[in-house]
């Protein structure tokens, strides 16, 4: 399970693509590497999702960046840029454009509560959330309300994924 002291990624080069998966804070920058990868240049996202009856769905973005716009980022809280989505699980991350991220020692979210501690993981909150691939991992459908791994437009608010992945690349290596 991905606790809310973790980080939202780790960077590993192959193949032109960047893959970001949950890791210990202690272990990687985490939000400053993606903020230095995203500032070069123009990067697409890529999620891909598994539900525990092996159902699978895809979110890709044309636009992502974190911090893109940020004098200092760290300060800022590294918002999130995303656009021109396409894909068959739904758009989850339109509400979160734009936020900065938040976590249980970092409130940014624009809730009374801190949305991270709330619901269990840490991730780039509104007001709380339609999509957070750091919460829990339930284990598919469960009886709390929106703390799993969550794709709402795709399996609502009481379903945990069983499997994501974050992946960014430059658009020149776009397939569909």
């Amino acid at each position: 399970m991905l606790g809310i002291d973790e980080c939202l990624v780790t960077v590993t080069a192959g193949s032109g693509i960047l893959y970001l998966r949950p890791v210990p804070i202690k272990e990687a920058c985490c939000l400053k590497q993606i903020h230095a990868l995203s500032i070069q240049g123009n990067y697409e996202l890529r999620i891909d999702m598994e539900d525990f009856e092996n159902s699978t769905a895809y979110a890709q973005y044309g636009t992502f960046g974190v911090g893109l716009f940020s004098v200092d980022p760290d300060e800022d809280g590294y918002p999130l840029t995303v656009g021109d989505y396409s894909g068959n699980a739904g758009d989850s991350l339109l509400k979160h454009n734009g936020m900065k991220f938040t976590t249980k020692d970092q409130d940014n979210d624009q809730s009374e509560n801190n949305c991270a501690s709330f619901y269990h993981g840490a991730w780039w909150y509104r007001n709380c959330h339609t999509s957070n691939l750091n919460g829990q991992y339930l284990r598919g459908q469960h009886t709390s309300y929106a703390n799993g791994i969550e794709w709402s437009s795709w399996t609502g608010w009481q379903y945990s994924l069983k499997y994501s992945e974050m992946k960014m690349r430059p658009p020149c290596g776009r397939r569909k």
